[in-house]
């Protein structure tokens, strides 16, 4: 079952990688490279419902950004094999030397089978090249 999460420490002011993130929602390429097309279904005060496909898979989604918490959710629809959801979520390290420049950045999937079969999609190396590209776009931004 695709259930991975990873962190990264991110050099960079809040509010950039927050909208890296929420660009992300309607074109994630510059960090998901793996995708091949995001089609936006509906759009809603503080959500959107998309259908995302990559070679492995299509999924429709219904993403909640949630601004004041630094956190997006992503809650699975419509897959042919699995239910659940992924997380995005940014969190400020108060006890450093550049206030407000040092975040945390973890995103999460939490994947299940609704089959019975064997489960062959392993997320792990893709969802940590994504936080490390993330982190990379914010740093850059930042010199």
């Amino acid at each position: 079952m695709p259930k991975v999460t990873h962190s990264v420490t991110v050099n960079a002011p809040l509010q950039r990688l927050w909208k890296l993130l929420s660009d992300g929602v309607s074109d994630p390429g510059s960090f998901l490279p793996y995708v091949d097309k995001v089609e936006i279904l509906e759009r809603q005060p503080g959500s959107v419902l998309r259908r995302l496909r990559t070679p492995d898979y299509d999924v429709v989604e219904r993403i909640t950004l949630f601004e004041k918490r630094h956190e997006i959710d992503f809650m699975l629809e419509d897959h042919a094999h699995y239910a659940g959801q992924s997380r995005q979520v940014i969190e400020e390290l108060y006890e450093t030397d550049s206030p407000g420049l040092s975040l945390t950045l973890t995103l999460s999937v939490d994947w299940r089978r609704t089959d019975r079969e064997d489960d062959e999609l392993n997320l792990d190396d893709s969802i940590r090249a994504a936080a490390e590209r993330l982190k990379s776009l914010a740093e850059q931004q930042t010199a």
